[in-house]
């Protein structure tokens, strides 16, 4: 068992919510102790929670330590750049949305936007691109729609087989506009073809709600569904960061209605993963579930191991450095909701190995 340093428990806390009068003392207790103020950032920047610590450090000024102090400076410069990108790329997903509609396309915007809101703002939880979720059938026209903004792909799609495959996961594209960068990632699926979750774009796209973006109004998932996208995104990432686990806290106050989203997420085959994020989120982020919810998440004996399990590799993360090959598989494997997703991962896996060496051969 890897027993977590002070500095992990410090980015811990403030990946928290809620948080509440228990969480702001023990931060409090720790930011008073001998803490390493350099492995502290290092945390901090492997988790991608510079914003969230820096955030919750701001009521702690009364701690006399030179390195909190240096720390919160050192803080304060990252956050800056990091809330000027994300005012920068609300403006980008603006100039996107108006193009968008005037082609008549319908797409979502996942993420950045809507984390924001869960949070409190960008200054929470800033974010370095935009993701837009898109039709299959609608990827060519939109491609002319993005070409005509400004944007160029990052990577010309490989041939028609690997293609498949390349399109079924996403597409990335970049403009620079004053010196600034604009990242787009384009989904035609919230996960590749070979993970469980089989909802369609048009039942994401009707639960849809508005949100106010640069003085548009775009369409954002609902807080169920975004939920869902979130543990299947933490399960495609491995759980490699807290900041991932701190997203689905932060939307769980949100939900309204829980039977609902385990429900789809069963008929879509996602069950144990939203099980995952949900205990991972209560564990390690102090995420307050309705009860009932808690205890069919504690029920299900493969997520709580999995969860027990990524609670341990997150406290050794920075010193063990990332989840080796058999690692991930197995996490990927033993997440999917009974035999048939395993065998259909596993098919998946080796499809793409075989595309890989066909480009290789072919290059």
């Amino acid at each position: 068992m890897t027993e977590p340093s002070p500095e992990y428990d410090v980015v811990r806390l403030a990946a928290a919510s809620p948080f509440g009068d228990a969480e702001a003392a023990a931060l409090g207790a720790l930011l008073r102790t001998d803490l390493d103020w350099e492995k502290l950032y290092a945390e901090a920047v492997h988790h991608r929670l510079q914003a969230r610590l820096y955030v919750r450090i701001q009521q702690y000024r009364d701690v006399e330590a030179v390195g909190l102090k240096r720390l919160t400076n050192t803080l304060q410069q990252a956050v800056t750049g990091q809330v000027a990108l994300s005012l920068f790329l609300t403006s980008e997903m603006a100039h996107l949305a108006r193009a968008l509609h005037a082609a008549s396309i319908p797409y979502l915007v996942l993420k950045g936007p809507s984390l924001a809101e869960a949070y409190g703002g960008i200054g929470s939880r800033p974010f370095v691109d935009n993701d837009l979720l898109i039709r299959r059938a609608d990827f060519d026209r939109a491609d002319d729609v993005f070409l005509a903004a400004g944007f160029q792909r990052t990577a010309k799609p490989p041939g028609r087989l690997a293609g498949y495959l390349y399109i079924h996961g996403e597409v990335t594209y970049g403009r620079q506009v004053s010196g600034q960068i604009s990242t787009l990632d384009v989904h035609t699926a919230l996960v590749p073809p070979g993970m469980s979750y089989g909802e369609t774009f048009a039942s994401l796209h009707g639960r849809s709600r508005p949100m106010r973006v640069g003085g548009v109004d775009v369409p954002i998932l609902s807080w169920e569904d975004l939920l869902t996208a979130l543990a299947i995104n933490g399960l495609k990432d491995h759980w490699s960061r807290l900041r991932l686990v701190g997203d689905v806290a932060a939307v769980v106050p949100f939900v309204s209605d829980w039977d609902a989203l385990l429900g789809r997420a069963q008929k879509a085959g996602a069950l144990r993963a939203v099980h995952l994020a949900l205990l991972l989120a209560a564990n390690e982020a102090h995420a307050v579930l309705p009860p009932a919810v808690l205890r069919q998440a504690q029920a299900d004996g493969r997520a709580a191991d999995l969860a027990q399990w990524l609670g341990t590799y997150l406290r050794g993360l920075t010193t063990n450095g990332l989840m080796d090959l058999r690692s991930r598989a197995r996490l990927t494997l033993r997440v999917q909701d009974g035999l048939l997703g395993q065998l259909k991962y596993s098919a998946f896996v080796l499809l793409r190995r075989v595309t890989e060496r066909y480009v290789d051969s072919t290059e």
